[in-house]
């Protein structure tokens, strides 16, 4: 076994992941935002390369990523 260690490309939080020592590839979650990733080795035996398994949000939409926002507002409460 070996340890992939990868960066979230969301959040930026280093992770690590023991794979099999002859895996290339692996897919993991980020232990900080969740967000799934393709993880796959790098020029680094250590070091990986990360990219998201979806698309992220794009932020020009006006709207934040899901989990990133304004609390909805509680039934009962004026708006401001």
């Amino acid at each position: 076994m070996k340890t992939a260690e990868w960066q979230c490309t969301v959040c930026a939080a280093t992770n690590r992941l023991l794979v099999p020592d002859a895996a290339t590839s692996a897919r993991d979650r980020c232990v900080t935002c969740h967000t799934a990733h393709i993880i796959e080795m790098g020029t680094r035996p250590v070091r990986w390369s990360a990219s998201p398994l979806s698309p992220l949000p794009s932020l020009r939409s006006g709207q934040a990523p899901i989990g990133r926002g304004e609390r909805e507002p509680k039934v009962g409460d004026d708006a401001a």
